[in-house]
């Protein structure tokens, strides 16, 4: 399955989900090379982008130590299983790397309008769901991945199993 690119804006309910290398300031100190600076979260891009890709999400862009993604909210397990891979696969590769460093995942289902953006014609997503999924479980839950209480929902009652409420805040954290 590939994810459906629109030609122009659209107003699609989608997965939306943004990744976050902690304590990205503390590998370039220790890197000290800009160069490896640089390419240490280029690999980290590769890798989700494969994971996410393969589950047929669609890598949208990659913001500094960061990324944003979509999938199609049809399939909020297969989306989930994809990050959970992406996340596991980061943090293997920063450990042979030398580095503890983890990446932080969050996700909200809602509805946002995709397509072509300006000055290049690359694809992006905007509006406030978002917004609110690059805020799920702001200031805490590090190291995790988060989800909405809007993607809870929506996953089916095996994979539901694998996240712990959190009262804080209504979020899900996965619990391994």
């Amino acid at each position: 399955m590939s994810f459906n690119l629109p030609v122009r804006h659209e107003l699609r309910t989608l997965l939306i989900a943004f990744t976050d290398l902690e304590g990205y300031s503390q590998i370039t100190h220790k890197l000290r090379d800009p160069i490896q600076a640089f390419q240490l979260p280029d690999n980290v891009a590769r890798i989700i982008a494969a994971a996410i890709q393969a589950a047929g999400g669609y890598y949208v862009k990659t913001m500094g130590d960061g990324a944003l993604m979509v999938f199609d909210a049809t399939d909020c397990d297969a989306g989930l299983d994809a990050l959970l891979a992406a996340k596991s696969a980061v943090e293997a590769y920063l450990q042979q790397q030398g580095f503890s460093n983890r990446l932080r995942v969050t996700a909200h289902v809602g509805t946002a309008v995709i397509g072509p953006a300006e000055p290049y014609g690359q694809l992006d997503v905007y509006g406030e769901e978002v917004n609110r999924a690059a805020l799920v479980g702001a200031g805490s839950y590090r190291s995790e991945l988060v989800l909405s209480p809007e993607t809870f929902r929506k996953l089916s009652p095996a994979m539901r199993k694998k996240f712990k409420r959190h009262i804080r805040e209504t979020v899900y954290r996965f619990s391994s």
